[in-house]
């Protein structure tokens, strides 16, 4: 119980003396933020809703063959107090 009454310790990262990764490196993390920028044309299927939030089923084109390796899988709920969901 003592412990929780302690000052917690923050790690501390000094980004300024980090040395920069290599070219070879920074392309492998620069593909995580690639992706296609064609149309998604989204559709609303199904929609579910009581009085505290609301469950869509939205479909939307893919590059399915990517998709599916990479397990894609959407879910979103939308509380009802909430007016819209910030991307």
């Amino acid at each position: 119980m003592a412990l929780l009454s302690q000052p917690l310790a923050m790690a501390f990262r000094d980004y300024l003396k980090e040395k920069p990764v290599d070219d070879k490196t920074f392309n492998i993390f620069l593909r995580q933020f690639t992706y296609d920028k064609s149309p998604l044309k989204a559709n609303v299927e199904t929609t579910i809703e009581n009085e505290f939030w609301k469950a869509e089923k939205i479909t939307f084109d893919a590059n399915l063959k990517v998709a599916r390796k990479a397990g894609l899988n959407l879910s979103s709920q939308l509380l009802r107090f909430a007016t819209s969901v910030l991307q």
